[in-house]
């Protein structure tokens, strides 16, 4: 599980690398600076997270629930996905759901912390 957590969280990095790109060079021209702050949150928590779980996967010696990485994983997607269509298309309900998204992301390092402290 390790090495296709490592491929999958290399492929976030690298989505990561061109939406903060875009958002860099595109979205100011387009977003106020409220909208920048939120389109920038939700880059820095994609990043935060898939950089996470980088890491997880250097843990070979630990086996990790796969309820744990998808946890994070399905957080950080609804986090994000509902910051930066709340940016863009400035319908705050999706900045309602942001903090499910939050909550769940939490979860799934509270699962991973667990598989970490009860491996031998």
């Amino acid at each position: 599980m390790q090495k296709r957590l490592a491929g999958w969280a290399c492929l976030a990095i690298g989505i990561g690398i061109i939406v903060g790109a875009f958002g860099a060079h595109k979205m100011q021209e387009i977003l106020n600076a409220k909208q920048l702050v939120t389109f920038s949150t939700a880059v820095r928590y994609w990043f935060y997270n898939s950089i996470g779980m980088l890491g997880l996967s250097a843990l070979s010696h630990i086996k990790f629930s796969k309820s744990s990485v998808i946890t994070i994983a399905l957080g950080t997607f609804i986090f994000c996905f509902s910051l930066w269509l709340n940016a863009i298309l400035g319908i705050r309900v999706f900045g309602m759901i942001a903090p499910v998204g939050g909550l769940t992301m939490v979860v799934g390092w509270f699962l991973a912390s667990h598989s970490i402290l009860r491996s031998e």
